[in-house]
C-alpha cells in the first residue's frame, strides 16, 4: 500500500490511526468529520511528502494549533480548512510553497498574513495562486475590507 498518493477519511473512526504513518508516499490526505487527538495529529505531521490536506474535524483548529501546523508541515501546496476557529492567518507565512488556501467558515478576522512579511503594500505572497473563500463568517476586524481588496488588485 506504499503506493497510495492519495487517502480520503470520511466520518469514519479509526481504530489506530498510527496506520496512516506507515503511508509514507502520500501526497494528498483529505480527513473529513474525524475525531482527531494531538497524537494522531501528529501522525498526519510526519508525513513529509504530504502536499496537499483539507481538514474538517471536530476538534477545531485555533491559532496557536495552526501555528503548529504550519511549521510541522511547511511544504504543503494546496491547504482546506473547514468551520475552524483560526481569527487569524500569520502562520500562512510558514507554508513556503502555498498555492492554494481555502477557507469554509472560519471567522478570520485578519488577513495580512497573506502578504508578503505581513505587510500589505508588498503585495500577496507571491507563491499563491488561488484563494476561495467560502461561507466566511468575516467578523470586524483592521480593515478587513481593504486588504482583502487588495489582495485581489495588487498588481504582481
Amino acid at each position: 500500500m506504499n503506493n497510495l498518493e492519495k487517502v480520503t477519511l470520511t466520518r469514519n473512526l479509526i481504530e489506530d490511526f498510527s496506520a496512516i504513518g506507515l503511508l509514507t508516499q502520500i501526497e494528498t490526505l483529505e480527513i473529513y468529520g474525524e475525531r482527531l487527538s494531538e497524537s494522531e495529529l501528529n501522525v498526519v505531521y510526519q508525513l513529509s511528502q504530504l502536499t496537499d490536506l483539507s481538514v474538517e474535524r471536530e476538534d477545531k483548529f485555533n491559532d496557536q494549533s495552526f501555528e503548529k501546523f504550519s511549521l510541522a508541515l511547511p511544504n504543503l501546496t494546496s491547504i482546506r480548512l473547514f468551520n475552524d476557529d483560526v481569527t487569524k492567518l500569520d502562520a500562512i507565512q510558514n507554508f513556503t510553497q502555498l498555492q492554494t488556501l481555502s477557507l469554509y467558515q472560519t471567522p478570520v478576522v485578519d488577513v495580512t498574513g497573506l502578504f508578503i512579511d505581513k505587510d500589505v503594500t508588498k503585495g500577496p505572497i507571491p507563491s499563491l495562486t488561488s484563494l476561495s473563500i467560502n461561507e466566511f463568517p468575516v467578523l470586524p476586524g483592521p480593515n478587513i475590507d481593504e486588504h482583502i481588496k487588495l489582495l485581489i488588485s495588487h498588481p504582481q
